[in-house]
C-alpha cells in the first residue's frame, strides 16, 4: 500500500510542477489522502484512513487522482481537490 501511495504522490507533484496554484488551496497542517481512480482498494483505504484523522480533528485534503491518454500517448495526472476537510 506504501509503494502504491508514493506513486499517487509522485503524479501529484508532477501535477503541482504545471499547476502550483493547486499548493495554494491546501491549509497549513492538512494531511493529503490520495483517492486514484484506477486503484479502488487504495482509494477506499485512504478514504477511511482520512476519515479517522477528520475524527481526530487533523485538517483534510482528499486528492482526486485519474490519468487520461493524451495525444502522446502518456497517460498524464489530472488531479482535483475532491474535499477540504478544516
Amino acid at each position: 500500500m506504501i509503494d502504491r501511495n508514493l506513486e499517487q504522490h509522485g503524479r501529484f507533484m508532477l501535477y503541482a510542477l504545471e499547476h502550483p496554484e493547486i499548493l495554494e488551496r491546501i491549509p497549513d497542517g492538512a494531511e493529503l489522502f490520495f483517492l486514484p481512480d484506477d486503484d479502488p482498494q487504495l482509494c477506499e483505504a485512504n478514504r477511511k484512513a482520512g476519515k479517522e484523522k477528520e475524527g481526530k480533528g487533523t485538517p483534510v485534503v482528499y486528492v482526486k487522482i485519474s490519468v487520461k491518454p493524451e495525444i502522446r500517448t502518456v497517460l498524464v495526472p489530472h488531479i482535483q481537490l475532491a474535499e477540504v476537510v478544516p
